[in-house]
């Protein structure tokens, strides 16, 4: 019988649902850079994410994965027993692999919230990814303990993902500028908000829509987080009223950047 690659077949049932590599990539909740890796053989899924995409495509692993289940059917008795054995090692070794994976992702989320109690969902996950990327790497003998996470290292994913984030959002926001004016409509919400705002307030709006965090817009006003998520939440009801979102509508400062952005770039305050 003739077997593919993990790769081919991981392209193939995705093309088979019209799915881009975005789409899978929200599906398992990674980024879309992990998915391409995958794709190209450039890396190969944890079994965290073997489990996961296995579960999603609803096959056996041994249908994802045949090459680690091949065995060689001219082999004797003898030889049988041996690799049935040395399977029978690799499962224990990939459940275990499991088990420290999940320790590792729970363990980084614990971190995250310590070091950006405000951190997106995006962020986030671009943070867990790339740490997650990094532990793939590590040699597969060393112990549960040495291949958990500091927070010094925590800390080098997140600043990375956010910068990642930012990037994303100022790339949009690029593409869109040559396209995108404000109406009067959209213009007349940004004045009313800016209006209703003090200027610190106003001053902490400028500087997400420009591109920063919460964190980093506290940061650069000198003011203590407590003072930017009250400046924040005065920000946000404002925008429930002027744009007149129902309650049950979740925004955060990426509906900032999209709406006011523009706004200030093209100074209609």
């Amino acid at each position: 019988m003739v077997t593919h690659p993990f790769p081919y077949l991981l392209k193939q049932e995705r093309n088979r649902r019209r799915w881009s590599q975005q789409d899978l990539a929200n599906a398992l909740k990674v980024s879309r850079v992990t998915v391409s890796r995958w794709e190209t053989g450039e890396h190969r899924p944890i079994p965290y994410w073997r489990e996961r995409i296995c579960k999603l495509f609803n096959k056996e692993t041994e249908e994802f994965f045949p090459e680690e289940f091949l065995s060689d059917t001219s082999a004797d008795v003898t030889e049988n027993s041996t690799e049935i054995h040395r399977l029978e090692l690799q499962e224990k070794r990939l459940e275990l692999q499991k088990k420290t994976t999940e320790y590792i992702i729970e363990t980084t989320n614990k971190m995250i919230s310590i070091l950006d109690a405000q951190c997106d969902a995006n962020t986030r996950t671009y943070a867990i990814d790339e740490l997650l990327l990094h532990y793939l790497s590590v040699d597969e003998t060393n112990t549960q303990g040495n291949l958990l996470p500091t927070l010094e290292n925590v800390k080098k994913a997140l600043e990375a993902a956010r910068e990642k984030s930012k990037q994303q959002v100022q790339n949009a926001l690029q593409s869109q500028g040559s396209h995108y004016l404000l109406d009067a409509l959209e213009q007349e919400r940004c004045r009313k908000v800016m209006d209703y705002l003090t200027k610190r307030q106003q001053a902490m709006l400028r500087a997400i829509a420009q591109g920063m965090t919460p964190r980093e817009a506290c940061d650069m006003l000198c003011i203590m987080p407590s003072t930017g998520n009250s400046h924040l939440t005065k920000i946000y009801l404002a925008c429930y009223e002027f744009w007149e979102l129902p309650w049950t509508t979740r925004i955060n400062y990426h509906f900032l950047q999209k709406h006011f952005n523009r706004y200030f770039t093209e100074k209609f305050y």
